[in-house]
Parts: structure tokens; sequence; C-alpha cells
């Protein structure tokens, strides 16, 4: 009897644990969502886990394929830089539309009396509006140098270059600029993304009560022969410079008559300074002067470094 009751509640235990478990795998459903992961998410999970090996795989062939992509377009292209029997040239060759640039555009150069010697003076023009360029020049006669050195010209910009007080030789040929080692730098439009705004905002001079007066009105045409010039010049932009070249221009009407070359240094925010300037010739036919700011403002090196005051 003690047996037979054993084996009935051994009996009904089990079939209770079965009846249980079958419940529970009948109403999984209503736990769909414990702790807010569903069981499309552990079957997402899964099914990821199981493809990990493969897309580990693909990840690396792709990593593979990009780096021997560059490996080969690095060889080309020093293959091509060490072909090149000039190392040196003035016409930069670009690998993309982005990076074209049109040829520096260059005057005759204008000879000026000076006393006894001449100013040379030739506009080059720099017509690419996301360009700087730097460059080296020389005034030339025939194949001799007259004078040598190195500038800048700012996007979309022309300027004058100047060479002042000149011995021609006698008999010279024709004088004319030789540009070369032409170097193009292209902007960064994310750090400057309005030019026209830049430039304004760091070239704003004010040249005000400018007065010309040649050697016979000038109070000195007694004693020599000396024309000036008089001016004030503000410095409106909110950024101090070591070193403000300027170049001044006499013209009679469209015609170029007259140069000179100033340098302001340590020109503050704010600051005006008062100009002198001469002549050793009796210019009395200047009808129109114009001064123009010659600072490479996209070269920080340009712009004097704020001091604090000193705390005693």
């Amino acid at each position: 009897m003690i047996l037979y009751s054993i084996r009935y509640l051994k009996y009904y235990i089990i079939n209770m644990v079965k009846d249980k478990n079958f419940k529970l795998e009948k109403d999984l459903a209503k736990y769909d969502k414990l702790d807010n992961l569903s069981l499309r998410d552990m079957n997402f999970g899964l099914w990821l886990s199981q493809k990990r090996q493969t897309f580990l795989r693909i990840i690396i062939s792709f990593l593979v394929v990009l780096c021997v992509f560059f490996l080969v377009y690095s060889a080309y292209n020093y293959i091509i830089y060490f072909m090149n029997d000039d190392p040196v040239t003035d016409v930069y060759v670009p690998l993309s539309p982005r990076q074209v640039t049109e040829d520096l555009q260059v005057s005759a150069v204008e000879i000026l009396p000076s006393g006894d010697s001449h100013d040379l003076a030739v506009i080059i023009k720099n017509p690419n509006e996301k360009f700087s360029v730097t460059f080296n020049y020389c005034f030339m006669s025939g194949d001799s140098n007259i004078l040598c050195r190195s500038d800048f010209i700012l996007p979309a910009a022309e300027k004058h270059i100047l060479a002042l007080s000149q011995d021609l030789p006698d008999g010279s040929g024709e004088i004319f600029l030789l540009v070369s080692d032409v170097v193009w730098r292209r902007f960064d439009a994310h750090q400057i993304p309005d030019w026209q705004s830049f430039i304004s905002n760091h070239l704003n001079f004010e040249v005000t009560d400018s007065s010309f007066k040649p050697a016979a009105t000038n109070g000195l045409s007694d004693k020599v022969n000396l024309s000036a010039l008089d001016f004030s010049i503000t410095n409106q932009t909110p950024y101090g410079y070591y070193q403000a070249p300027l170049n001044i221009l006499l013209y009679n009407g469209s015609i170029l008559v007259g140069v000179q070359r100033y340098f302001l240094s340590n020109f503050l925010p704010g600051e005006i300074r008062k100009i002198k300037l001469s002549w050793f010739d009796n210019l009395n036919n200047v009808t129109r002067t114009a001064v123009e700011p010659d600072i490479n403002i996209l070269d920080d090196n340009v712009y004097l470094k704020y001091q604090g005051a000193t705390v005693n």
C-alpha cells in the first residue's frame, strides 16, 4: 500500500511538472518584452553572433582593397615625380579640377624718371579667386638682371611691383619682368567662407587729408626741385601689423607719373599716422594719388601679437 502510494505520487508530480512546462511554453508570448528586450531583438542578436566571422572577413577584405588602392596611387605619383627631368617648374600641374589655376597676368614695365635715376613699375594680376600665389621675379634688361626679389599676390587681386631709384645702363634693351618659381596656395574655405568680407576686414585703411604740392608751390623750390605729398592713414581694422608696406602712386589722369614705397611699423588698430613724402622732380601734372596697402594678410606672421598689461 505504501509502495503504491509512492508510485502514484511520483506519477502525479511528473505529470504536473510536464503540464506546467507546457503552459510556460504556451504562455511565453506574454513575456515578449522582458526588461525592454523583445524576442525579435534576441533572435537578431543570435543571428549577428552567428554571422560575426562573416562580417569580420568582409570588413578586413574592404580595408585590404583600400590600402592596395592608395599604395598603387601613391607609387604612380612618385614614379611620375621622379621621372620628371625638371624638379622645379613654374607651372603647377593639378590632379583635380578644383586645383586648376590660371597664369599670372603681367603688364609692360613703365619707366619713370626719378632725379638722376629711374623708377620701374609693373602691374601683375592674379585672376584666381581661390588661390594666393608666391613667386620670384627679376626686372631684366636683355640678359642682365636689374633687380631680383620675391613677392606675393592675394586671390583675385592685382598690385604694382616697384623697383625704385635704378641706374639703367646706357643703350639697354627692352626692360621686362621675368617671373619664376610660382607657387599656388588654395586658402581654406572653412576658415574663410567669405573672401571679400575677410579682405575688407583686414585691409580697411582710410586715407584722408591727401595733399600733393608740386615743386613750384611747396615752398622748397628755390633750394631744390622737390614735390611733396602729405596724407593721413587710419588703421580701421581690429588687427595690428608689425609692418604695413604702402605703394604710393601718382597719376595724371590714367597715366602713372610717379611712384614711392613707404613702410608703417607697428601699425596699431585705430591708429592714425600722418605721412610726408617727397619726389626729386617737379611733378606739376599730378591729378590723382593712390595708396595701396601691400600686406600678405594670409600670413600669420604679419600680425602684432596681443600683449596684456604687466602687473607689478
